[in-house]
């Protein structure tokens, strides 16, 4: 398990530097996702952020790890708004929405075509469309898989930012992923929904990859890590 403060759940500024206590702390989680030795894929460049529910930071998370990966790593990296229900990476960006996920799924579009450039130098977003239809990107795993392996082509690390894992989209996507992070919220996450979503993700053939604890208490050790 992996557990950050309330400090740590909160997103990172586009121009923060290295040497910042919390982008160094990303910066090697990343490192460690990446390689971890005891995955069944050598190196992962498909990772997938879920929670048991909304509200508990996995987008903020998902950012957070992108932005770490583009500021230590030499390969272009990707972030995916997969969370179609609550997109909200552009705004996040400060990035008005031209092109993104509903034009490469759903209409055909090349998907680099539609992947923009952040603020932060050696990061793209590929956007979600809040004009667009939930229903018709909700379990299409062929598209979606069609869609990854397009970028896969172009960026060294992609980061998706999944819905909740009782989403069909979710289900649909996260065994596509070489591996997943479920983040929880300390004190609010209940240990059945936790083995639910576990349940759900294995059902999916994901390879969960292990758990987040955000927002923890001062009393709880930081950065504990463990296999979920």
């Amino acid at each position: 398990m992996i557990t950050l403060t309330q400090e740590s759940a909160a997103a990172l500024e586009p121009r923060r530097i290295s040497g910042d206590p919390l982008s160094e702390r990303y910066q090697a989680l990343v490192q460690r996702l990446r390689a971890a030795g005891d995955l069944s894929v050598n190196v992962v460049k498909t990772l997938g952020v879920t929670s048991c529910a909304s509200g508990a930071g996995a987008t903020t998370m998902a950012a957070n790890l992108a932005v770490a990966a583009a500021q230590i790593g030499q390969e272009p990296v990707l972030l995916v708004d997969l969370n179609i229900a609550r997109p909200a990476l552009a705004a996040r960006f400060g990035m008005s929405r031209e092109l993104g996920l509903h034009e490469a799924l759903v209409e055909g579009q090349p998907p680099s075509d539609c992947v923009k450039p952040t603020p932060i130098a050696n990061l793209s977003l590929l956007a979600a469309d809040r004009a667009g239809d939930p229903d018709a990107l909700r379990a299409d795993r062929s598209r979606i898989n069609h869609v990854l392996e397009s970028l896969e082509r172009d960026f060294g690390f992609i980061v998706v930012d999944l819905p909740a894992t009782e989403s069909s989209l979710c289900f649909a996507t996260a065994g596509l992923l070489d591996a997943v992070l479920l983040v929880m919220e300390a004190e609010r996450t209940r240990l059945e929904s936790a083995v639910q979503a576990k349940e759900r993700l294995l059902h999916a053939q994901a390879n969960v990859l292990g758990v987040i604890l955000n927002k923890r208490p001062q009393h709880i050790p930081d950065w504990l890590y463990q296999r979920l």
